[in-house]
C-alpha cells in the first residue's frame, strides 16, 4: 500500500498493480507510478488491489499508455476498468498481439518489431508472460508471423513481422452498408469545435481519401434529428468527436455501431479524465486523445488508415 510522503522526485518502488520494480512520485492524495510492464498510471492513496485484478488491470494501464492516455485508479474504479481486459476471448487477444505487430511494422518489408513476453504481455490482455507466449508461438505455427525468438532469465525476446498471410489477416474490413467514402463527423456544434475540425478533422478525413460531412456544414430547413439519422445511416464510418461530452454524439456513435459502421473515437485530452469527462461504458474503448489540431490531423488520419479499408 502507498503511504503518502511529502514530495520529492520519482524514487525506486515496487509497482503497484505487477509488483515488479517501478518509480514512485507523489501527487498530492495520489501517485504516479511509472512501470515498465503498466506503462505509467496514476493511483489513489491507500488503493488495495486484489490479485486477481492485476493481470487487467495491468493491461488497461499499458494499453492506455499505448494511446497517449494516463488512466487514474481509484478504490471504486479499478474493477470496471479491469472488467474490459478480463473477458476479451482467446482469439481477441491473438487478434491484438498481431495487429500490435503490424502497426509497429508499419507495412510489408518493415523492420521486426521486438517484444518482450515478461514486460509486453499486459498489450494482449494475458495472464503472463508464459501466456502471452504461447499466443506468439501460435501465430508463428500458423504462419502469420515470422522471425526468431530468443529464451534468458528475464523472457522470451521475440523479433517478428508479419508474412503476407499475416497483413492479409489483420487487414481491416469495410463495414457493411453506407455509401463508400462517406464519413460522418459527430461532434459538438459549438463555435470552440470550428478550429480543430477545420484544421484536424476536416483534412484528414479527405487525405485518406474519404468526404466529411458535418451538420453544422450542412444547410436543413427541415428536422435536424431526422437529417442527422439519414446521414449516419448512408455514412461508411463515424468519427465521433467526444470533446464537451455532448448527449448528441454519444447518440449518433451509437447509432452508427447499431447499424454495423465502423466508429473511430476522438476526444481533445482534457475532456478525457475526471467527473467531467469520457463516460465509463465507452472509456476503455481506443480513442485518439488530441492536444492541438495539429495532433488531431495526425493521429485521426492514422486511425482510420489503420481501421477503414481505402476508397477504392
Amino acid at each position: 500500500m502507498i503511504i503518502q510522503t511529502p514530495n520529492f522526485p520519482p524514487v525506486p518502488c515496487p509497482c503497484e498493480i505487477c509488483e515488479r520494480p517501478a518509480e514512485f512520485q507523489p501527487l498530492g492524495n495520489k501517485a504516479e507510478i511509472s512501470c515498465r510492464t503498466c506503462g505509467k498510471y496514476e493511483i489513489e492513496v491507500g488503493t488495495r488491489i486484489p490479485d486477481d485484478l492485476r493481470p487487467y488491470l495491468s493491461a488497461a494501464t499499458r494499453q492506455a499508455n499505448e494511446r497517449d492516455r494516463t488512466l487514474a485508479i481509484t478504490r471504486e474504479n479499478l474493477a470496471e476498468i479491469a472488467e474490459a481486459h478480463l473477458r476479451t476471448s482467446m482469439g481477441e487477444r491473438l487478434n491484438k498481439i498481431l495487429a500490435l505487430i503490424a502497426a509497429r511494422v508499419k507495412h510489408p518489408g518493415g523492420s521486426p518489431v521486438t517484444l518482450n513476453s515478461a514486460q509486453d504481455y499486459p498489450l494482449a490482455d494475458a495472464y503472463n508472460r508464459d501466456e502471452f507466449q504461447c499466443y506468439l508461438n501460435h501465430l508463428r505455427e500458423q504462419e502469420l508471423v515470422t522471425g526468431e525468438a530468443v529464451t534468458n532469465e528475464y523472457g522470451v525476446i521475440a523479433r517478428y513481422v508479419p508474412t503476407m498471410k499475416g497483413w492479409q489477416h489483420c487487414e481491416p474490413t469495410r463495414s457493411p452498408g453506407g455509401e463508400p467514402g462517406r464519413c460522418f463527423i459527430a461532434s459538438w456544434l459549438d463555435d470552440q469545435v470550428d478550429e480543430p475540425y477545420n484544421n484536424g478533422v476536416d483534412p484528414a478525413v479527405r487525405e485518406c481519401g474519404y468526404t466529411p460531412v458535418w451538420m453544422k456544414n450542412v444547410p436543413e430547413n427541415k428536422g435536424m434529428t431526422d437529417r442527422i439519422i439519414s446521414e449516419v445511416r448512408r455514412a461508411e464510418f463515424i468519427v465521433a468527436d467526444l470533446t464537451g461530452q455532448r448527449p448528441n454524439v454519444y447518440f449518433e456513435a451509437g447509432l452508427a455501431r447499431g447499424l454495423g459502421r465502423e466508429v473511430i473515437w476522438c476526444c481533445r485530452a482534457d475532456n478525457v479524465d475526471g467527473p467531467d469527462g469520457l463516460h465509463f461504458d465507452i472509456r476503455h474503448l481506443g480513442h485518439v486523445v488530441w492536444h492541438d489540431s495539429a495532433e488531431l490531423r495526425m493521429k485521426l488520419a492514422d486511425s482510420i488508415r489503420a481501421n477503414i479499408v481505402r476508397k477504392s
